[in-house]
């Protein structure tokens, strides 16, 4: 069986190790998401170890290779033979340049295109080419320096041949690969040039040019591209033309005669790097799929549109009627379920009498015995039905007895709720109310997808996420971390406003004015004096459409150390207290912690005024916080957390919240009908959303959730 050509597999490894290293600094350089003077250390301590890494696994395939084609040339064993990693890598192939400095070259790029007016994307654009080109030539530099060592230390081999490995080779390598070089001469390369080697064994000098076919197809090529030719290769002499000319840095280069390179004295220039600008930050940008918008129309059709769209979705109405008509429809409907009962019994017996051979003389007798129950309940049912139609010719002045006249009295319209019940007795959300959340939670989790791709997307979130990563690594000082996190929090958050306003229209407000505090029943004092500011800010995190329901309410403001909103109504406005302490090591997105619960106490206005958004808290919590069918019983939140006052019985769905203040209720104040009472899931939902802070309330559902009700409701 023929051996595989050990030029064909060396090519092969080469190859796959230039990709490799290429394609990392391709993602690093893409994922830096800002090319400022002070990412460049971040880049270089990622990029410099892989260079450097490709650069030895070239150089040591290089020495296995030339160590193989020795016993081929010279038919006997290699010499043992020594590299020193240190000759073939790093700053010793570039003739003592460091890599940071090197490295450094395709930063200068872009901040030259930059100052010369180019956008960001062409400008990082330019410096991704001059990185590939810098690193293709580290990667041939290890393996001309690995080598000319190797070489060095093969007495049989005398020359050796440059062969072609690109799909299309330029005509500097073509031609060069026509020549022969002595060993002691280090292989002229071209920057991204990817030419090997092999080597020849000669006892005698075989002249420059080895393969002269070669050179004269090439001249012919010259002769149909410039239309004129001298066989004698006096007027287009190749071999006077291409020239290995010594560049300062990275040692012999093939080019033109008469090109100017760098010489050593040019190394150092006196520095000449513009200033790099500041690249402007590129707005946050989102956008959801036609899919998702047609999703969001379905959906939002299939709501309920009024608070008694809602309320009726949870209850049934019954007309103004007698009991008696009713009690009619109850029986009759009893008679053709029982009749049902019958005829499946019948059904049953007969087949059972069929496989069972009865003689058909004790079948009527056998079939009354299983037919004896229902059909006496069909007899009674009957009767029952005899006496009320009996019963209906009559007036209520004809009325007998109680009984009579509780069937004759006409009863107005009445409401039933359709809540269901567990195995305690406890209400949980009626099926329309399940199927409802059902559809919200799988726009919801579109929408999170969409806000997770554009995120994914956003270059300047991605370098704003890999700064907060090196701090937490390096652990810097807190205010600075805490910057960081507040910086990748505003980003985040910008996106999503981006995303929301894709749908609809948000921010708005409504008119409010400065309220009396000795008017509500709560201690509280004046407004903070950045009330306007702290409302301004809250107002935005709210579609448009909201701020409409509650146009015509006065909302009034006021002040305490722990915020607060109180509902108006008749004559008495709505009331709003802002909190009158700030966090010191808040890290979100909002301006500080109490516009952040501005925002909250804003929600709980919402919940007054828009319609379904208190039904639908009341069915995620609930839903949460029911397992096998079973309720969980709520828990005083001082049972969960020592700060709270328990005589203040401030209930929750403890649940598996990351806070349980996610799943409190307010519903004691509403038995009958819970889906009416106010909730903090949505409240505290706004803050996971938008503020972001390294204090959590719920979880990607939870922010699904939201996106969901912003965008529906």
């Amino acid at each position: 069986m023929p051996q595989p050509d050990p030029s064909v597999r060396y090519d092969a490894r080469v190859a796959a190790t230039w990709r490799t290293v290429l394609r990392q600094l391709t993602g690093q350089w893409q994922s830096l998401g800002s090319w400022r003077s002070g990412d460049v250390p971040r880049f270089q301590r990622q990029a410099l170890p892989a260079v450097q890494a490709g650069q030895r696994t070239i150089a040591a395939l290089t020495a296995s290779y030339l160590e193989q084609l020795y016993r081929d040339v010279a038919s006997e064993p290699s010499p043992r033979v020594t590299l020193d990693m240190d000759r073939v890598t790093g700053a010793a192939v570039r003739n003592g340049t460091a890599p940071e400095e090197v490295y450094l070259r395709p930063f200068k790029v872009t901040w030259r295109a930059l100052s010369d007016g180019e956008p960001l994307d062409v400008a990082t654009e330019r410096g991704a080419n001059r990185l590939q080109v810098l690193a293709k030539t580290d990667l041939q530099l290890a393996r001309t320096h690995a080598a000319h060592d190797v070489l060095e230390q093969q007495p049989k081999i005398t020359y050796y041949l440059r062969t072609l490995n690109g799909e299309y080779d330029c005509a500097l390598c073509l031609v060069a690969s026509t020549q022969r070089y002595r060993k002691e001469t280090l292989l002229p390369i071209h920057p991204g040039c990817d030419c090997g080697i092999t080597t020849v064994h000669a006892d005698e000098d075989p002249g420059q040019v080895v393969d002269p076919v070669k050179l004269d197809a090439i001249h012919r090529a010259v002769e149909g591209a410039l239309g004129t030719h001298d066989r004698s290769a006096r007027a287009v002499d190749y071999r006077q033309i291409i020239i290995a000319n010594e560049h300062g840095e990275i040692g012999p280069v093939l080019s033109f005669r008469g090109h100017k390179f760098t010489g050593p004295d040019d190394l150092n220039p006196k520095d000449e790097t513009p200033t790099p600008p500041e690249p402007k930050i590129p707005e946050p940008s989102a956008r959801i799929s036609e899919a998702t918008r047609q999703q969001l129309d379905d959906v939002r059709a299939s709501l309920p549109q009024t608070r008694e769209d809602w309320l009726n979705d949870r209850r049934i109405t019954h007309p103004a009627a007698r009991p008696l008509e009713k009690r009619i429809l109850e029986v009759q409907q009893e008679l053709e379920d029982l009749q049902t009962k019958r005829d499946r019994i019948v059904a049953d017996a007969e087949a059972e009498f069929k496989k069972r051979r009865t003689p058909r003389y004790k079948r009527d007798g056998l079939l009354a015995e299983k037919t004896q129950d229902v059909d006496h309940d069909i007899y009674l049912a009957n009767s029952y039905l005899s006496e009320f139609r009996e019963l209906a010719g009559k007036s209520l002045a004809d009325a007998s007895n109680s009984s009579e006249r509780y069937f004759l009295q006409e009863r107005p319209e009445w409401h039933e709720f359709t809540y269901r019940r567990d195995v305690y007795g406890r209400l949980l959300p009626p099926e329309t109310y399940e199927r409802h959340l059902d559809r919200v939670l799988e726009v919801g989790h579109a929408l999170r997808d969409e806000l997770f791709d554009a995120m994914q997307g956003d270059a300047e979130l991605q370098r704003l996420r890999d700064e907060l990563r090196s701090a937490g690594s390096q652990h810097v000082e807190v205010d600075v971390l805490r910057e960081a996190r507040r910086a990748v929090a505003q980003r985040e958050a910008g996106i999503i406003h981006v995303l929301l306003r894709d749908i609809r229209e948000m921010d708005g407000g409504t008119p409010a004015q400065l309220g009396d505090p000795s008017a509500v029943p709560f201690d509280s004092g004046s407004a903070p004096d950045d009330w306007e500011d702290q409302l301004r800010e809250a107002f935005r995190h709210f579609p448009a459409s909201w701020h409409a329901t509650t146009q015509g309410s006065p909302l009034h403001i006021v002040g305490n150390q722990r915020a607060w909103y109180l509902p108006g109504g008749g004559s008495r406005p709505d009331f709003l207290s802002l909190s009158l302490r700030d966090v010191p090591t808040y890290d979100g997105a909002f301006t500080t912690s109490a516009a952040e619960i501005a925002a909250h106490e804003l929600g709980h206005r919402m919940e007054q005024y828009v319609p379904g958004l208190r039904e639908l808290e009341y069915t995620y919590v609930r839903r949460r916080a029911t397992a096998n069918g079973v309720l969980e019983s709520p828990k005083n939140m001082a049972d969960i957390y020592s700060w709270y006052n328990k005589a203040d019985m401030e209930l929750t769905y403890e649940d598996s919240w990351a806070d349980a203040y996610t799943g409190k209720t307010y519903e004691s104040g509403y038995p009958d009908d819970p889906a009416r009472a106010p909730s903090e899931v949505f409240q505290v939902g706004l803050q996971d959303l938008f503020g972001r802070s390294s204090k959590q309330y719920g979880g990607i559902e939870l922010q699904a959730f939201m996106l969901a009700l912003l965008a529906l409701l």
